[in-house]
């Protein structure tokens, strides 16, 4: 499984996918601080978007440009953002992007008087 917040993005991984025939990627539009509820009636229709993932049982979870964007936008911890990604798969990786990266200092500079708040 593959999700990323931003349609275009998962319109061309689909469009990649389709025309290498690839059969083990399932890309996803998805907001990881909002991922879908189970739905339909008694919630049956369809499982939630954690325990689709957690059923597919991936054998590595990466987490790439996204922990800046959990923290920063999202107020997530790294150790909550952690934990959740660890309960989908034995190996994780996470991508940190540094302080100085042009996308972590914008949201920085949105952050105004909590600035500070994130120098870990």
């Amino acid at each position: 499984m593959v999700c990323d917040i931003d349609n275009n993005s998962v319109d061309i991984n689909y469009r990649t996918i389709k025309n290498k025939n690839e059969t083990h990627i399932i890309p996803f539009v998805l907001d990881v601080l909002d991922p879908s509820a189970a739905i339909g009636f008694k919630n049956t229709e369809r499982d939630s978007f954690i325990n689709r993932l957690k059923n597919y049982a991936p054998d590595i979870t990466l987490a790439l440009a996204l922990i800046h964007h959990m923290s920063l936008s999202g107020n997530i911890t790294f150790h909550m953002s952690a934990s959740f990604f660890a309960s989908f798969s034995k190996y994780l990786i996470i991508e940190f992007l540094k302080r100085n990266d042009s996308w972590v200092q914008h949201l920085l500079d949105n952050k105004a008087d909590f600035k500070d708040h994130f120098g870990f």
